[in-house]
């Protein structure tokens, strides 16, 4: 009996058998060490076999990421070489959205958490970032308001979310605050049970989105992005734009405890 509670203890089960036990309980003695050694040299093998697997897995989100930096890259020189505005701009957008899932599988790397992100992390390394590139960082003209409830997310589920705030964060840069007129571009991401809330907008000068020049392409990936995740999408540009998102979070993720920052 002390020798089964200590394996259930410590994962090692040795019991000294002797010649004056009873015979059944000797034939079991042996039968349970035997059983013992054979699980903790199969608990050794799977424990390995886990330990390659996330090695390999680092080792994926790491190439992918060194692979979108590139493609980012290529994308940048090449916008360079475009005299047209428009076409140029096409470009940068098109680097923003890569440079977007660079930075997710950076985040999966760094966090050495293969299989889920920390969105509290996540989207403000991705809001500064856009703001950095767009060069509007040290300048300090744009501000950037990020609240965040600490929860994780499925990559699946990340993915789309995280274009949209690209895509919002970028127009908001590019749009928002014409001259030199400064202002704040605010983010909330709040979790209510496997329920998850997105507002993200500015106070710049507002956008009628009943004009047909304010139906591009940004405002239908948004609009895709939502239908991926099954969400809700209401937004207005009225005081500023905001966007507003509601959706479902992956129930396959295990629960964990969410604050705010």
């Amino acid at each position: 009996t002390y020798s089964v509670q200590k394996w259930q203890m410590e994962g090692v089960f040795d019991t000294h058998i002797t010649r004056s036990m009873p015979l059944e309980l000797q034939r079991l003695g042996q039968a349970f060490t035997r059983a013992t050694r054979r699980l903790s040299r199969h608990d050794a093998r799977l424990k390995k076999a886990v330990a390659h697997q996330q090695l390999l897995m680092k080792e994926i989100h790491h190439r992918v990421k060194n692979n979108l930096q590139i493609v980012a890259s290529l994308l940048n020189l090449q916008a360079n070489q475009i005299s047209h505005p428009e076409v140029r701009a096409e470009f940068a957008l098109a680097r923003d959205r890569i440079r977007a899932l660079s930075t997710l599988h950076r985040t999966l790397y760094a966090e050495d958490a293969l299989t889920s992100l920390n969105m509290a992390v996540f989207l403000r390394d991705l809001c500064e970032q856009t703001l950095d590139i767009a060069g509007e960082a040290q300048a300090g003209r744009i501000t950037l308001d990020i609240r965040s409830d600490n929860f994780w997310m499925d990559p699946d589920q990340a993915v789309p979310l995280a274009l949209i705030v690209t895509e919002v964060v970028t127009n908001s840069i590019k749009y928002a605050f014409p001259g030199d007129r400064p202002g704040t571009i605010h983010m909330a991401l709040r979790r209510d049970g496997n329920l998850v809330t997105l507002q993200i907008g500015d106070d710049g000068v507002g956008c009628d989105f009943q004009q047909p020049a304010s139906q591009g392409i940004g405002l239908k990936l948004i609009h895709g992005f939502a239908r991926q995740l099954k969400a809700t999408l209401t937004y207005t540009g009225e005081r500023g734009v905001r966007f507003t998102l509601v959706m479902r979070l992956d129930e396959r993720l295990p629960d964990t405890q969410t604050h705010s920052e």
